[in-house]
């Protein structure tokens, strides 16, 4: 249905940097391929977790009323087993991963991803 709009689907609805699909379109959270600037590059990328909708749909709101809204960096947290796992960033799979405090023995630690000596993700 989406590509009768004139939508382009890849892995999502991509969207820009401004989380529009056309003119007055928006997708937002789990559906949306939207634009991720780092230091480094501009990937198209999905994050499906509640708080990236949440923050798109601030970013958009505030967007479509005229004001200047920067883009949150991609965030989410999960539990898992007692545990509480925090991702902040958009590491790839190829990143250098840097333990900075604590150890994988005690299941509780700080963790930087690095890419070209920039930081693209901290795990916790």
């Amino acid at each position: 249905m989406a590509r009768g709009f004139g939508l382009t689907l890849d892995n999502g609805v991509v969207v820009d940097e401004n989380l529009e699909a056309a003119p007055r379109v928006a997708a937002l959270g789990d559906v949306a391929r939207f634009v991720h600037a780092s230091g480094l590059d501009q990937d198209h990328i999905r994050v499906e977790h509640w708080q990236v909708a949440a923050d798109h749909a601030w970013h958009l709101a505030h967007r479509w009323m005229g004001e200047v809204a920067t883009p949150a960096v991609p965030y989410f947290w999960s539990d898992q087993y007692g545990k509480k796992i925090q991702m902040l960033g958009h590491p790839r799979p190829d990143d250098e991963v840097v333990m900075v405090s604590g150890s994988a023995e005690e299941m509780k630690w700080l963790s930087l991803y690095v890419r070209a000596n920039m930081v693209t993700g901290f795990l916790r």
